[in-house]
């Protein structure tokens, strides 16, 4: 899992999962001026 900083924080708790392709994809939670994402993999 990766941290960054956003430049504008966000109030409420997000969590949200973008496709990068059939099989893969990213995770991203929000809060604040965090987020943090991780890749997932459907098997």
């Amino acid at each position: 899992m990766q941290s960054a900083t956003l430049s504008t924080p966000v109030d409420q708790f997000t969590i949200s999962v973008a496709a990068n392709d059939a099989r893969h994809g990213t995770l991203t939670l929000e809060w604040g001026s965090f987020r943090w994402t991780a890749p997932i993999e459907v098997r």
